[in-house]
């Protein structure tokens, strides 16, 4: 996760590089249908990356809902509670998600 200034193509794709960086290029990148994610440079930036891009559907936005208000509501906690952010995201991400029996950084680092 990193802090975005702005949603500006060049501010996205920059982000994206860096966390590709750090932890591998995606397979699949799945987006809303925002105008950087719809532009020929990000099609383009997807094609020399070598990843594919798939924009959800636009009725779907209810998935993405819920993973901000998931977030939301731990910053929420932390902010009360006195505790480092960053102790609720790594507590959030070791959680083995509810129906599988890894958590978020198992999926991400295999």
């Amino acid at each position: 996760m990193d802090y975005l200034q702005d949603i500006a193509l060049a501010t996205v794709i920059h982000k994206l590089k860096h966390q590709f960086a750090r932890h591998g290029i995606l397979e699949v990148l799945i987006s809303d249908n925002d105008t950087q994610y719809t532009s020929e440079e990000f099609a383009q930036f997807a094609s020399e990356w070598k990843f594919q891009h798939t924009q959800s559907a636009p009725g779907n936005k209810k998935a993405n809902e819920a993973a901000v208000k998931v977030i939301k509501n731990m910053m929420i906690r932390c902010r009360k509670s006195n505790e480092d952010p960053y102790i609720g995201l790594l507590n959030l991400r070791n959680t083995p998600i509810e129906g599988l029996a890894t958590s978020p950084a198992q999926h991400l680092m295999g």
